[in-house]
Parts: C-alpha cells; structure tokens; sequence
C-alpha cells in the first residue's frame, strides 16, 4: 500500500526555538521514503525561507515541495510542477493601499523574498530570529507573486484586503493575514499531487492554523503537541510536541 506523507516545517518538523531539525525527525523521514512511500513537505515557507535550514534537512528528498501555502509546487528535481500567481490586478492594489496607508507588507516570488516598503529594524529582528534571513527591501514592478504577508491587526485594513481578495485564500494569523492566489491552501495542492501518484491514503503533519484544511482533507490528521488547540480539535490524532521527537516516535511505531 503506498501511502503519502506531508509534513508542515515550522513547528513541525523544523523547531524554531533552537533552529533545528532533529536527526532523529530525519531518520524517520528516511525511513518512510525506504519502506517507498511518497515524502513531501508542505509548508507557507517560500523557496528563499528554505535555504538557511539545517543542510540535512534542506539536502533531503522530499519527492515534492508544496511551497507558498500551496501556491507553487515542485517535484523531486525542484522543477515546477504548479504556480499560481496572485492577479495581477489585485496585487497593484495590494500595493497602493499598503504604501497610502504605511502598511508593511511582504511578497514572494518563485525565487526571491521581499519587502514591499521599508520595515523597521524590530521587524527586521523578528524575521531574521525566525528564518535566519530577511526579505530585502524593494518596491513592487508587477512581478509574479505567490505568497502575501500583511502585517497588520487594525479591522479596517483587514475588511479591505478580505473584501479585496473575495474572502478566499486568507488566512490570519496573530499579527498578519496570509493571502494566496484563488483561494488555495495546502490541502488542494496536497489534493492536487493524490490526483496525480494515485495514493492509497494521505497521512499529514501540522500544528498551525494554515495546516487545519490539510489535516481535514488528510485520512490521518496528525497535530503536533505544541499545535494551537483550534488545529487540535480539527486531527485525528494529537502526538507529542516538537521537543519529544514525536514523528520519529510515531513513525517508527507503525513497526
């Protein structure tokens, strides 16, 4: 029976607090792709985000890359399976509106990360302690974006960009909303590679609440321990934190 397996980074595989990947989280990983089922990630981290990972993990191979929230896909080779780009249209007015009214926003593209308007340095700090990189600085000229942060918690601006964006492919975290092209999210591309490999079933990792629909769509829903409690009530099955080793626990388990 060849299963899937699809796994969120942050939270999930990759510990933020310490900025690793377990080994142990690897050899489950490689474990899983000798028994010769489908390995991917799926994660909101654009191309760029990925390349400050511990090598063992930035190294290994995933048979796919489900990028951007779901927005752009890669195979085993990184070659582009899928891209979704948001309007073109909207993005301009993504753009006016966030520079009218001083809004800091961050897009990205297949291979780039970047900022819309100048951020301030305790922003600046913020990413570099999450992703031990940064966007750099650079105006909007119509390019191809995949993936949209706006940091920002005022209603006002929300209702616009939800409004906006026809309430679809939103989702808001505690200080910005994430915005994807045509509503899309993890668990239409994870749906997208089943149409295409044919699995027998779908086993997927999370602990975010951009995780929740890949959890639902999964036949085995896994949250993390350290998953917010919105995105436990949605699995199938809650395992330990990202501190226990908990996937390596599971996975080696099923023995």
């Amino acid at each position: 029976m060849k299963k899937a397996y699809f796994f969120d980074m942050d939270g999930t595989l990759y510990n933020r607090k310490n900025h690793t990947v377990s080994l142990k989280t690897c050899l489950a990983l490689q474990k899983l792709k000798d028994q010769g089922h489908f390995v991917g990630l799926c994660t909101s981290r654009c191309f760029q985000e990925l390349q400050h990972l511990p090598s063992y993990i930035r190294n290994f191979s995933f048979d796919t890359m489900i990028l951007d929230g779901g927005s752009f896909i890669l195979d085993s080779n990184q070659n582009v399976l899928y891209k979704n780009p948001i309007d073109l249209k909207l993005m301009e007015k993504v753009n006016e509106y966030c520079l009218k009214h001083h809004i800091l926003y961050r897009y990205s593209t297949s291979d780039q990360n970047y900022w819309g308007n100048i951020p301030n340095l305790q922003l600046h700090q913020v990413w570099m302690n999450l992703y031990l990189c940064t966007p750099v600085y650079k105006r909007y000229e119509k390019e191809e974006v995949l993936n949209l942060l706006i940091m920002t918690r005022e209603l006002e601006h929300l209702n616009y960009f939800k409004d906006l964006f026809d309430h679809k492919g939103i989702v808001q975290c505690p200080d910005c909303i994430e915005i994807r092209s045509d509503g899309l999210d993890k668990a239409k591309a994870i749906q997208r590679i089943k149409e295409k490999e044919n699995f027998d079933s779908v086993i997927c990792f999370g602990d975010g609440e951009n995780d929740i629909q890949m959890l639902k769509m999964a036949d085995t829903g896994i949250a993390m321990g350290n998953a917010l409690d919105i995105v436990k009530e949605q699995a199938d099955l809650v395992i330990g934190s990202i501190e226990m080793d908990s996937i390596y626990q599971y996975v080696f388990k099923e023995d």
